[in-house]
């Protein structure tokens, strides 16, 4: 394991174990989201890199997602999910996070974990 994924979980499981304080909740699980959401992409260009070659790896994100679903290497509904994802990646990245109620950070961050576990399942194939 590299020097970047290793302080990726490392950050990734002091958030999950640090409780948040009740005025920062929704500023704790978007750090986790994004945390995980990087994993996501690493993992994503990782299999766009096998499966269509380097260069694909190199595309914006929701392309490659386009693509590995045509290419079946994703499932539409997956495709579906890590577009919404990535939308809602944007708003926070962006400092539209007012637009993203907790509820729903909530909401996304089990849906990164999710798919990120799926995503990991792919690439090991």
């Amino acid at each position: 394991m590299g020097v970047l994924s290793t302080l990726l979980l490392r950050t990734r499981r002091s958030a999950w174990r640090t409780p948040p304080r009740k005025d920062s909740a929704a500023h704790d699980y978007a750090g986790a989201f994004l945390v995980i959401w990087n994993e996501i992409e690493v993992t994503l260009r990782n299999i766009a890199s096998r499966s269509l070659g380097e260069s694909a790896a190199l595309a914006p994100l929701s392309k490659i997602v386009e693509v590995l679903t045509h290419k079946q290497v994703l499932a539409t509904s997956d495709q579906k999910r890590l577009l919404w994802l990535l939308e809602v990646r944007n708003e926070i990245v962006h400092g539209r996070k007012d637009h993203v109620s907790n509820s729903q950070i909530l909401s996304v961050l089990r849906e990164a974990e999710f798919q990120l576990k799926r995503l990991s399942n792919i690439s090991m194939k």
